[in-house]
């Protein structure tokens, strides 16, 4: 492996943890497999209206409980998990000690 495809694997391994750092402070707000619509709301920084939309829109993965409409944050965080290898061909990627190898 040249030092060009090396640099081509080390920007994808950054890549990789860019996106994990965005994904564990969700998992690590996560206490139950579903929140309130408020609730999320504040964890994301939107108004309750603008949640209620995408619930509405179907943008946000809902379940009901009862008589209460929850957000999915399950189905959230395996969307982000998706995204996340479906976003990045790690071909044969293997990383040891952060030193990418062939």
């Amino acid at each position: 492996m040249n030092q060009e495809q090396k640099q081509v694997k080390r920007d994808k391994v950054s890549e990789i943890h860019e996106l994990i750092k965005q994904v564990l402070p969700i998992l690590q707000t996560m206490q139950t497999p579903f929140m309130e619509q408020k609730k999320f709301a504040e964890n994301i920084g939107l108004s309750v209206g603008v949640v209620g939309g995408w619930v509405d829109q179907g943008y946000i993965p809902t379940v009901k409980i009862g008589k209460y409409r929850m957000v999915n944050m399950v189905a959230i965080t395996a969307g982000l998990i998706t995204d996340l290898v479906t976003d990045i061909n790690l071909d044969d990627l293997i990383v040891v000690n952060d030193e990418v190898i062939s």
